[in-house]
């Protein structure tokens, strides 16, 4: 389920419930929407009602915790490749054709990063660039120790690099909270919000104020979707300007 379609079904889900509401107050005795049963029922609520914020307050601290750490990877990306380009230009002319397709994956990363909807070839085209940077790396035959100290350093970047890439792939491909999770909190909510519609006044401004608080917390799990998964629609995407900055760094020197 995208951020998009969740967002709004959790809105239709609450405001529906606001309504639906309504129509079960107009329908019931008048007993029966009297202020003993109105404080049972805020009782009942009040206990659904701090689950619920718990789970979200639970959901949106994950959701964060989730785009922090791809945030860092792409951090680690960046300063890695441009490690492992000082040590290719410290290494001399045998690994200049090297720093030429290592340039290149961090153009192909940032135009995949920038562009997360262009589909799984794009992941495919920076993947086979970076095996043939580790492919050249391996084929590098070290003469004197400090080429082989280089040498050495440039095997461990390279590796640290693929790693991160594998990790980044496969948190942007994550999704936050299972639908059935997410199906259930949206539940709670619409039942909150039938409770709410049951006992509200029946005029213009309590059903403007109800309407716009489940935009709110339709806005807050498109966040948390958005959040949780991000580089996966496009809507919150992680800051790819650690490699922008490295790569404009490689083409001046």
């Amino acid at each position: 389920m995208t951020p998009l379609s969740a967002g709004l079904l959790a809105f239709f889900a609450t405001g529906g419930g606001t309504l639906l509401g309504l129509c079960i107050a107009s329908r019931l005795p008048e007993h029966h929407l009297a202020e003993q049963t109105s404080r049972a029922v805020s009782v009942g609520m009040a206990v659904v009602g701090s689950l619920t914020a718990l789970v979200l307050g639970l959901l949106v601290s994950n959701a964060s915790n989730a785009f922090n750490t791809q945030s860092g990877e792409i951090e680690t990306i960046a300063v890695n490749i441009l490690k492992l380009d000082r040590q290719l230009r410290a290494y001399g002319a045998l690994a200049e054709p090297i720093r030429v397709e290592l340039a290149g994956y961090a153009r192909a990363k940032v135009q995949e990063l920038s562009n997360p909807g262009d589909g799984p070839s794009m992941g495919l085209e920076t993947l086979h660039r970076l095996e043939a940077v580790s492919g050249a790396v391996l084929g590098l035959s070290p003469g004197s120790e400090r080429e082989r100290a280089i040498h050495a350093r440039v095997v461990s970047l390279t590796d640290q690099i693929e790693d991160t890439r594998w990790l980044l792939a496969e948190r942007t491909a994550a999704m936050v909270v299972p639908t059935s999770v997410l199906i259930m909190l949206i539940g709670w909510l619409a039942l909150l919000f039938a409770s709410f519609g049951m006992f509200a006044p029946r005029n213009a401004t309590a059903m403007t104020f109800l309407m716009l608080s489940a935009a709110a917390i339709a806005g807050c799990i498109f966040i948390i979707l958005a959040l949780g998964s991000p580089g996966g629609g496009g809507f919150v995407d992680p800051s790819v300007e650690p490699i922008i900055r490295v790569v404009a760094q490689m083409q001046i020197e």
